[in-house]
């Protein structure tokens, strides 16, 4: 019985065989897909795994088994990813890249290295060109022009040489043609022998005399321009002495030029426009730039510098030259040169453009002006004599110097010191110390300028403290007060430049001194404001912002001004001059953030409240502080007069024990009438400004119009008007916001005549079709590179995972090695030992 077709004669073999082919052909590891169209030129992969096409080629695409086409993949990356995985960081194959090394002569290879650097050196280059490539090589150019592009190397003549003069050095064409470069041998013999020309002996002759002719020409020709140069320096030597220092040459006119001079000609217009362009050009060419900040603080330190040094010499009697003598002269009209150095310039800068005007075509007229000398040159020749000053004389200058404020300070470091150099000097000098302060030790100049200063912020502090206190109406006399006030006035704006420098410091500064002083009022609430605490309270209002919506050292102290402005005792003269005080200071920090404050307005309508007589059957309900009955009620009403005229209030009333009169009562009313409709201006916009004021017209009209003056009365009526437009202003009722109901979708269908199922509906231009198609090829190209990327990733995670597992399963079995190898040796010293003590 033969054997059966296919079979090996081994059972085993054919059994494994067949279970191969099994699982080769395993029906659950297939997959089919049906395509919806077929499409030519297109492999489909719709059943395309079976048979023998399936497994043609090791590379050949297979469809419908994945588990196949996996495995090719892991494969492929084994074979590549795998590799470069391996011997990414590993480098073990040494290659001699030097050029000419490699059977090359010593020459060749120099040769070509250096064809390779200049190579790499021009592409370095390149890169700075801005040129195309075919200009980036090197050109030799002449003018702009190349080189070799220009075939002719003629000398042209100079500008200086005239058109005769270049005619006759050049010889003419025919001439050269002629005689030279045997140009005389087209004459032929037979023309000689005919007579139609001399011999050729002649012929040279002549030629030779004809040079020679040329030659002396140009000789004379030469020889006379250097006799007229000569004669033309002798004439101009002989007028440079006639030349005035005003730079015109002053020579006899005869009558005739004396009467052309009279009558210059007319300019010609196109001349004039032309220098008219110049002139602008000209006039907006900056002749200096502009000193940055740190150079001009530098300049005033030196020249304080200077000035403190000429003082001192004049303070120890040296006077040996006239800038030191009359340095006393140039101190004391430096103020008054600061002051009047702006309006000076305004009125030099009205004078130049009046000279502008008049003298626009100045340059194109020829007149005797210009010949004669100016006074104001030969004034400004003038020099003032100087004359060594007598005994007496330099005593005075050295009792000068010494009263003079020095022009150069260190920083106070504590008060007394600060006290000291303030000490019988004027407000104004007061100023001008600190302003010199700030100028030696300005903290551009480093060396812990900044701290010092900070120092003298805080002894400023207590300087102007210390003259707030001192300031007593009662006591002092009106120029000791007045001298008080200017003082601090004088201080002012030097500590906001100091605050300028270090803002923190100086918040911290100021909030310490506003702690300070509420503690002290928290003792007596009912009391009026100290003096001191108004000048704080003023300061702390010019030297931050009020805007803010919570500012560490504003924001408290506008809630001490409504806490003192609702709690307050207003019946006495400083007591109320205090609330208005502070209620300008409040006005004015809350005119940009028109923030609403009830106590405010509260205390303004209270001092009107408190102007008329009240009925005594009816009690009018008022809010406190202000009484509704009583003597407290009606305060200013008995001193109102209409014969006295309001005016401005004082600082001293904020401190004066006097009791009111009818002067003080017709400014306190009229003061608080003016920041009622501040007050109106700044809160119009208000959704409630109407119901604000509401009650402001019921106290304004209860004011007799007999015993209101004429400004008051305007006042009045003024706010009753605005009150009145307030309340016909138009507002918006405030409502929800109603959200519009959303449309339900209309479900009808979209009927197509012309629907094909089979052709897919593209809508749009041809190129937004393509776009459309180009995006879809994108998407579809990046979604499998990102299928690749994460397979590769997962690839390279598993090997490195397999190495660890490798690693780890080398190190334990090295490790179980070495454990056996010590118990083996373990066990033979034992039985060492034990063989040891048998013997024993």
């Amino acid at each position: 019985m033969g054997k059966a077709r296919g079979s090996t004669g081994n059972k085993s073999a054919d059994i494994a065989r067949k279970k191969l082919t099994l699982v080769k052909n395993n029906p659950f590891e297939r997959r089919f897909g049906r395509d919806k169209h077929r499409v030519l030129n297109r492999r489909s992969g719709a059943g395309m795994g079976t048979g023998a096409a399936a497994a043609t080629g090791a590379n050949a695409r297979v469809l419908g088994q994945p588990g196949v086409q996996k495995g090719r993949a892991l494969l492929k990356r084994q074979d590549t990813l795998l590799r470069e995985f391996r011997t990414k960081d590993k480098d073990n194959l040494l290659l001699d890249r030097r050029i000419g090394r490699e059977g090359q002569d010593q020459e060749a290879g120099q040769v070509a290295r250096f064809a390779l650097e200049k190579k790499f050196q021009a592409k370095r280059a390149s890169v700075f060109q801005l040129g195309d490539e075919e200009d980036a090589s090197d050109v030799l150019t002449h003018f702009g022009r190349n080189l070799e592009e220009i075939e002719r190397y003629d000398n042209p003549a100079s500008d200086d040489e005239d058109q005769d003069d270049r005619q006759a050095k050049a010889l003419e064409a025919s001439f050269v043609s002629e005689s030279h470069f045997g140009g005389f041998m087209t004459k032929s013999d037979v023309e000689f022998a005919e007579g139609k020309a001399n011999t050729r002996q002649q012929w040279i002759e002549s030629m030779i005399s004809e040079s020679k002719r040329k030659k002396a020409e140009k000789q004379k020709s030469q020889a006379e321009n250097q006799d007229l140069t000569q004669d033309l320096d002798q004439k101009w030597k002989s007028i440079w002495g006639q030349v005035k220092t005003d730079g015109h040459i002053h020579t006899k006119q005869t009558k005739d030029a004396a009467e052309a001079a009279v009558k210059p000609e007319q300019p010609d217009p196109y001349d004039v426009l032309v220098r008219e362009l110049t002139f602008e050009t000209q006039g907006k060419v900056a002749t200096e730039r502009t000193k940055t900040q740190e150079e001009i603080i530098r300049e005033e330190k030196e020249k304080l510098e200077k000035l403190e040094v000429a003082r001192r010499q004049r303070m120890e009697g040296e006077l040996e030259t006239p800038a030191l003598a009359n340095q006393a002269e140039v101190d004391d009209e430096e103020s008054a040169s600061g002051e009047e150095e702006s309006e000076g310039e305004e009125e030099q800068e009205d004078e130049e453009e009046e000279g502008e005007q008049e003298d626009d075509h100045s340059d194109l007229e020829d007149s005797d002006e210009d010949m004669e000398p100016t006074e104001k040159s030969s004034k400004s020749v003038k020099k003032k004599v100087w004359q060594s000053p007598s005994i007496d004389e330099k005593v005075k200058i050295m009792e000068e110097a010494r009263r003079e404020i020095p022009y150069t300070f260190k920083v106070p470091q504590t008060f007394e010191e600060l006290a000291g150099h303030f000490s019988q000097r004027s407000p104004q000098d007061h100023s001008t110390i600190i302003q010199r302060i700030i100028k030696c030790n300005h903290p551009q100049f480093g060396d812990n300028n900044k701290l010092e200063l900070q120092t003298l912020f805080a002894c400023l502090l207590q300087y102007v403290n210390d003259c707030a206190i001192d300031f007593d109406p009662d006591i002092n006399e009106d120029n000791e007060s007045e001298e008080l006030v200017q003082t601090i006035q004088a201080i002012v704006p030097h500590l906001y430049d100091l605050a300028h420098f270090s803002p923190q410091p100086a918040a911290k500064a100021i909030s310490g001194v506003l702690q300070e002083k509420y503690e002290e009022y928290a003792k007596h609430p009912k009391n009026s404001l100290a003096f001191e605490t108004l000048i704080f309270l003023k300061i702390t209002c010019l030297l931050f912002p009020t805007s803010d919506y919570r500012h560490p050292v504003s924001t408290p102290a506008f809630q001490w001004i409504t806490k003192y402005l609702s709690h307050g005792r207003f019946t006495t003269r400083s007591a109320i001059a205090s609330g208005l005080f502070v209620s300008s200071i409040f006005v004015e920090g809350i005119r940009l953030s028109k923030r609403f404050s009830p106590e405010l307005l509260n205390f303004l309508v209270g001092l009107v409240y408190l102007s008329f007589p009240k009925d005594k059957t009816q009690v009018t309900p008022f809010v406190p502080p202000f009484k509704c009955v009583g003597n407290e009620a009606e305060v200013l009403a008995p001193k109102l007069n209409a014969k006295c005229a309001p005016g401005p209030l004082s600082m001293k009333d904020t401190k004066t024990s006097d009791d009111m009169d009818e002067t003080f009562v017709s400014s306190t009313l009229s003061a608080a009438l003016r920041l009622i409709g501040d007050l109106i201006d700044l809160w119009w916009d208000l959704p409630s400004a109407h119901e604000v004021f509401r009650f402001v017209p019921n106290f304004l009209s209860k004011l007799c119009p007999s015993r209101l003056h004429e400004t008051i009365g305007n006042q009045r009526d003024e706010i009753l008007q605005k009150l009145e437009r307030l309340a016909q202003k138009r507002r918006k009722v405030i409502q929800p916001e109603r959200k519009r109901p959303q449309v339900l979708r209309q479900l009808e269908p979209e009927i197509d005549d012309n629907f094909d199922p089979f052709v897919k509906k593209r809508v749009g231009s041809r190129e937004k079709l393509e776009l459309s198609k180009l995006l879809h090829k994108t998407k579809r190209e990046k979604k499998g590179a990102k299928k690749e990327i994460r397979a590769d990733a997962a690839f390279i995670a598993s090997q490195k995972a397999k190495d660890r597992r490798e690693l780890d399963l080398e190190r334990t079995k090295k490790t179980k090695a070495i454990l056996s190898s010590l118990g083996n040796q373990e066990g033979d010293v034992r039985k060492l030992q034990r063989k040891k003590s048998r013997m024993k």
